[in-house]
């Protein structure tokens, strides 16, 4: 016990023998363990299914368009439901997502909300934290009950403990709470409140698209398969037969629907590519922090050959002198350990705050915290961490006489330099393929904030109104807008389905959904698929968003949504047409929402080009129509104020609704501006992610080349010393040992730029839509990684030109 206490001791001594080093080395392997560690534990929580909060039984039907998204339109659902019920014996559930007016008693509030018509919480297996979960006779039209979640429980009623029983007004109806979530629980992102319902023919909720849940036996899976084709087979022909003669058939309506595992569906494939990449490269990070540790640790051991060489001549084995080696390493590995879970569990924290802050985002119930799953992966990585960082030390006591090396002393590093020169080449490699993703990330970044929508948003105020019946909502709408277009402070508003980054409607057009007196008998001319942004605008749009008109005209002041016309951008019109004045008169087949019929539009104006979505794609084709009134829940209300600071208004806004109507709510209102820049946070996240990746690399690279050549220089001062003395000019000093090192540095920054060039073009096609210059990115790259290595050569340099000759050789 005493001799294992003596080495403890040893290696403790030799850590703080040299602080400087033995800090950096600790801070770099530090911020590989903290990369590693956020990296498993994303992973595991993304790609571990978690059965004990979602059954892992539990299937999702809906369109499979590449991606399955959990959603069937209304009546193929009810249908399925029936066949399913008969055939298979299976449990169904449906849902659907809207957003409603809750109000305590005070101001209203924008709230998601689920209705939902069966037991899903006893199907989630959940338990309420307080109160009970919907009853069977719940599960009526005249139902006054509610269920909310506990973040809506702590930040509306402040975690008060009377809660249950309590009555809370729901789209102007007053429901009474029987049960509160547990912690972190909401289904199937982060909705607050859970209503429930029962879905039928001809209902209002019924009108649009719904999700549904299915628990069957895995014996019957095949069974419950076929139906579900059935089904989707059965809505294709029912749509065909619908559709009117003279309109072709929109291929969207052939789309299949599937069912699959609802945990095989929580991510896209851009998220799990962008999860699965960082976590590859979080691993590589650890490993070359390690190497680089090692390194620095390696060239403490070897400015301690004297004192090695002494202790061995006194008896000292070379067992000992690695035992206490390897001990250092556990020392150092065990503090960057600690040091790495507080701070990953930090970044963790607030990458679930990102990522759980939309109602789209991750589900709630995905916490980001170490899993069983993340055990062996941590224990792995910590054995490696000690081999990276002791094999090379004890492989060196190892190997030889230390005597002998002693007297060979400007010799003695030999093996060692080319084992630093190996390191210096795998930390290049991996420098410049993080770098190279992390400049990609922020270039990204850049583009999607300095993208031109076409219109000036800095004086537009936008907000949304929605209201489960369409009527109370124009009602309220023209009662409001009225009173709005009195206030002096008002210049214009507009009220409509979309407005730039407020719930636009994607199309897809293919070449035989527009008429064929547009294409000509030259079908090979025709253009290929492509998606349109079908922005639904009342008549007065162009005076709160004005666009600069190319063709035709703008719609009249009285124009309505039965009128079907059409304004299209100059993209569109070129690409269809030729050109904008060829555009006019000229016809368009539109798709609806449901994917099945189409609704045939007249062109009758073409204007500059305008951005509704953040994509960045080169093009963006635009077609605006009129709104339909008195049918869809929401409105999305646009003001243009007087002066520079929309903002002023929102207190009077808020007011002037609350007198309209106190059980409405409108959207937290925001300045356009302030809106378009939140809608890059996808791509600041993607950003963030690589980013600290990148810069540690780069350190990591800088650093390894920087100690290697500080060792070089050290172990050739003398030599240097009289080279200079005998009046050597100073590139002949220190081009010699730079020379070596920069082949290592080339050859790894190469291949990295070999390496990662897929990678590149992956991530730029899947996120970027292949907008961003991938030449650009790898100059930039190179150009900072160069820098880096140069500024960590100065100081070497420096103290090797620097030096006293006389003092160095009068050492000697």
């Amino acid at each position: 016990m005493r001799a294992l206490f003596d080495i403890f001791g040893e290696a403790w001594q030799a850590t703080r023998g040299s602080p400087g080093l033995s800090l950096l080395a600790t801070l770099i392997l530090c911020a590989g363990w903290i990369a590693a560690i956020s990296g498993i534990v994303m992973s595991t929580t993304f790609n571990s299914p978690n059965t004990q909060v979602i059954p892992a039984d539990l299937h999702i039907v809906g369109e499979v368009r590449g991606d399955i998204t959990g959603q069937i339109w209304g009546a193929d659902a009810l249908a399925l439901r029936e066949k399913l019920a008969v055939a298979a014996k299976a449990r169904t559930i449906l849902l659907r997502s809207a957003i409603t007016n809750v109000s305590d008693g005070f101001r209203p509030s924008q709230n998601d909300a689920v209705w939902v018509d069966g037991p899903l919480f006893s199907e989630l297996g959940w338990q309420m934290a307080k109160g009970q979960d919907f009853q069977a006779s719940d599960f009526s039209t005249d139902s006054e009950v509610i269920i909310i979640s506990h973040r809506f429980w702590l930040e509306q009623f402040a975690g008060a403990r009377n809660v249950i029983g309590s009555s809370i007004q729901v789209e102007g109806k007053s429901r009474r709470i029987i049960g509160i979530l547990p912690p972190n629980r909401a289904f199937p992102y982060q909705q607050r409140v859970y209503l429930p319902t029962r879905f039928s023919q001809g209902a209002a909720l019924n009108a649009r698209y719904l999700t549904m849940l299915i628990r069957m036996d895995a014996s019957l899976r095949e069974q419950v398969l076929n139906l579900v084709q059935q089904v989707a087979a059965d809505a294709k022909l029912r749509s065909a037969e619908a559709q009117a003669p003279d309109v072709q058939p929109n291929n969207q309506s052939s789309t299949s629907i599937g069912a699959s595992l609802f945990l095989s569906n929580s991510m896209n494939r851009e998220t799990k590519f962008v999860i699965g990449l960082s976590f590859v490269f979080s691993l590589l990070l650890l490993a070359l922090a390690a190497c680089n540790a090692g390194g620095l640790l390696l060239i403490r051991w070897v400015l301690r050959s004297a004192e090695l060489a002494t202790r061995a001549s006194l008896g000292a084995t070379t067992t000992r002198l690695s035992t206490a080696a390897i001990v250092q390493a556990l020392i150092i590995s065990l503090a960057s350990l600690a040091l790495a879970l507080v701070m990953s569990g930090f970044l963790s924290e607030t990458v679930q705050r990102a990522l759980h802050r939309s109602t789209n985002g991750t589900p709630e119930y995905m916490e980001f915290t170490l899993r069983v799953q993340a055990f062996w992966p941590l224990l792995t990585a910590l054995v490696l961490t000690m081999v990276v960082i002791a094999v090379p030390v004890v492989w060196r006591l190892a190997r030889g006489n230390l005597n002998a090396e002693l007297k060979r002393r400007e010799r003695g590093l030999s093996a060692d330099y080319r084992t630093g020169k190996v390191l210096l080449f795998l930390q290049c490699v991996f420098a410049v393929a993080s770098l190279a993703l992390a400049v990609m990330c922020l270039l990204g970044e850049h583009r999607a904030k300095a993208t031109d929508f076409g219109f000036a948003s800095e004086r537009v105020l936008v907000t949304t109104i929605r209201h489960a019946d369409p009527l109370v909502l124009q009602r309220f709408v023209d009662t409001l807008s009225e009173r709005l277009r009195s206030e002096r402070k008002v210049q214009a508003l507009t009220v409509g389905l979309s407005a730039p980054q407020y719930a636009v409607s994607t199309r897809l057009l293919m070449p035989k959904s527009v008429a064929s007196e547009q294409l000509g008998k030259d079908k090979s001319k025709s253009p290929k698929t492509v998606t349109i942004e079908f922005v639904q605008v009342a008549p007065d749009f162009n005076q709160v968003y004005p666009t600069q008109l190319l063709a035709g005209s703008w719609f009249a002041a009285n124009a309505v949504f039965d009128d079907k016309k059409l304004i299209i951008n100059r993209d569109m019109a070129e690409q269809w047409f030729g050109s904008s004045a060829a555009a006019i008169s000229q016809f368009f087949n539109i798709p609806e929402l449901d994917g099945k019929t189409e609704k045939r539009y007249q062109i009758i104006g073409v204007v500059e080009n305008a951005r509704f979505d953040i994509v960045l794609d080169a093009k963006q084709l635009v077609a605006y129509a009129i709104a339909p009134r008195d049918t869809f829940p929401l409105q999305i209300l646009s003001i243009l104020a007087n002066h520079d600071n929309p903002k002023a208004l929102i207190p009077r806004l808020e007011q002037l609704a609350l007198d309209v109507d106190d059980s409405i709510a409108l959207s937290p209102p925001l300045a356009l501006s302030e809106r378009l820049l939140r809608s890059t946070g996808s791509y600041r996240l993607v950003a963030n992610l690589f980013l600290p990746l990148g810069l540690l690399a780069v350190i990591m690279a800088a650093s390894g080349f920087a100690s290697l050549l500080a060792t070089l220089i050290a172990q050739r001062l003398r030599d240097c010393s009289l080279r200079r003395a005998l009046g050597a000019p100073a590139t002949k000093l220190v081009l010699p040992m730079l020379t070596p090192l920069m082949l290592s540095f080339s050859l790894g920054l190469l291949v990295g730029l070999l390496a990662v060039s897929p990678l590149l073009y992956q991530l730029n096609k899947l996120i970027y839509g292949q907008s961003l210059p991938i030449l650009l990115i790898l100059l930039i790259t190179v150009g900072l990684l160069l820098f880096a290595v140069a500024l960590a050569c100065v100081r070497p340099v420096w103290r090797a030109l620097s030096a006293d000759p006389m003092e160095i050789l009068r050492q000697i």
